[in-house]
């Protein structure tokens, strides 16, 4: 193929995908990125799926037939500035009991009043632990919502929470007042 005959390429960025799970209510994890990444590379390429269905359409029904794949541990909700470490299961509960809508419609759209309607009524502020995480040259804090969770969990969500700000857990995460 001549260069001159190229119509059109596209290139998608990790970010291009992680927009797409936050509108659909998929936690943003590396694993979950990595099932599209293997599925992209799947039986039937991209460019053919993309050809035949268009590429926006193709990444929603590519993320859509791996919903029940993708591992829904946490997800992050981010209020003045604080963001909260919420188990998935937590937020569907909410969701669906409380505002009679799916997760990811509520994260597609959230509103400052939703969030802080969601904080005053699973008690977060009011539910925090210290979780902190040292290195050899500093010291990592941050707060974690808890609601009865084991220890373990509670790690996992610090764990899950100081990725997400782009801090590399290298080492052992300390959890104090709760």
């Amino acid at each position: 193929m001549k260069q001159d005959e190229l119509l059109l390429t596209v290139t998608w960025y990790k970010e291009d995908i992680f927009k797409i799970f936050e509108k659909k209510g998929i936690p943003l994890s590396e694993e979950n990125f990595l099932k599209l990444k293997e599925e992209l590379r799947g039986a039937k390429t991209l460019v053919e799926r993309s050809i035949e269905d268009g590429w926006e359409k193709m990444i929603c029904i590519i993320v859509d037939s791996l919903k029940k794949e993708f591992t829904y541990d946490f997800v992050i909700i981010e209020h003045q500035s604080i963001p909260y470490v919420l188990t998935y299961k937590v937020l569907e509960n909410y969701c669906k009991t409380e505002l009679g809508c799916n997760v990811g419609e509520f994260l597609e759209d959230y509103t400052w009043n939703d969030c802080e309607r969601l904080i005053d009524h699973l008690n977060l502020e009011d539910g925090m632990c210290r979780a902190s995480l040292s290195d050899t040259h500093f010291e990592y804090v941050t707060w974690v919502y808890h609601n009865g969770d084991t220890e373990d969990l509670l790690i996992k969500k610090a764990k899950y929470l100081f990725e997400w700000l782009g801090i590399e857990v290298n080492g052992h995460i300390e959890l104090e007042d709760y």
